[in-house]
């Protein structure tokens, strides 16, 4: 995909007692070299017996282990890994792996998909923004819910109060072991779906979806504005196309969720600028993870709103721009 001499694979090994074969990639002269050096440092300085897939080769090149968002784009497609090569980054194959590995990566990677590209600016624009408010609405939802109802009744119309309450009262467990609980039970049938053999996982997951919400209405356990709360949760949830942002976040639901049940929306909004500040902190390969949101960086118009292709002349801001 990609016919040109500027194209540099330098392959290496990797693992001190069984030896996996990985590569290098790069576009000479647009990557610039200092990051492909950084790279290849961080493989040759990891000291561990074998790496057989390319998520375990991600942990040795990311800049904080500890953090729950990822710092690197995986992809299988062969046509995204070719735009990561011209817009400057490095690609990391392993041998027999499917996996391409991208870095240095921007948060906003993980919520772009391939087809962004291939499609109109104006669909491209429309789907970036969906995903975004599903991404919100999946953070955000569960803790808001419990504040409000805890601490903040004041936000709400009487009668939607007086509905909730009502259906509340015959509810024995804390709103908050109650969110949890109905929480934890989606991620459980999606994970039980994703992991059934062939068709049976979408049926299972609508099947067990009806049947645990209504069996769980019926019996007072939970609450039906709690279930439409957590089901819109998880829906937003499966917007975000990259699975491993998507587990990420997924723990800070469950911060932000604990936030609200014992501080309301002021312990939330605190919680949420200290996120927000440890991800303007966090690197990708030595490359500012928020970026070119914040630091601001020169590159395309081309971040949560798609402007046509003609417009796009610049390349990431991690590329050397002169070439």
């Amino acid at each position: 995909m990609l016919p040109t001499p500027r194209l540099i694979c330098k392959l290496g090994q990797v693992g001190t007692r069984i030896s996996t074969q990985t590569a290098v990639c790069y576009l000479e002269g647009i990557c610039p070299q200092e990051t492909v050096d950084e790279v290849q440092r961080r493989l040759e300085a990891s000291a561990i017996d074998h790496v057989l897939t390319v998520g375990e080769l991600s942990q040795l090149i990311e800049d904080d282990p500890f953090a729950p968002l990822p710092q690197v784009v995986s992809t299988e497609r062969p046509d995204r890994a070719a735009s990561f090569l011209a817009e400057g980054q490095v690609v990391v194959l392993t041998d027999g792996s499917p996996l391409a590995l991208g870095a240095p990566s921007t948060f906003w990677h993980q919520l772009d998909t391939s087809d962004d590209a291939s499609m109109r600016w104006q669909y491209g624009t429309f789907l970036r923004v969906v995903r975004l408010i599903g991404m919100l609405i999946h953070l955000f939802l569960p803790g808001a819910y419990i504040a409000v109802i805890r601490f903040h009744t004041e936000l709400i119309s009487p009668i939607l109060l007086a509905s909730v309450y009502e259906t509340s009262s015959r509810v024995p467990t804390p709103i908050f072991l109650e969110a949890l609980l109905m929480t934890l039970a989606f991620d459980l049938i999606s994970e039980a779906g994703l992991r059934a053999p062939g068709a049976m996982g979408n049926a299972l997951g609508i099947v067990s979806g009806l049947i645990l919400g209504q069996s769980a209405v019926s019996a007072d356990i939970v609450s039906p504005l709690l279930l439409i709360v957590v089901a819109a949760s998880g829906l937003g949830g499966f917007c975000i196309p990259n699975y491993a942002l998507s587990v990420g976040i997924k723990i800070i639901q469950l911060l932000f969720l604990t936030a609200g049940a014992l501080g309301g929306l002021y312990l939330m909004a605190l919680l949420g600028l200290a996120l927000l500040c440890a991800a303007c902190a966090m690197r990708s390969v030595g490359s500012p993870l928020t970026a070119p949101l914040t630091p601001k960086r020169p590159g395309n118009p081309d971040l949560l709103i798609r402007f046509p292709l003609w417009w796009q002349k610049a390349r990431a801001f991690f590329a050397r721009q002169e070439h």
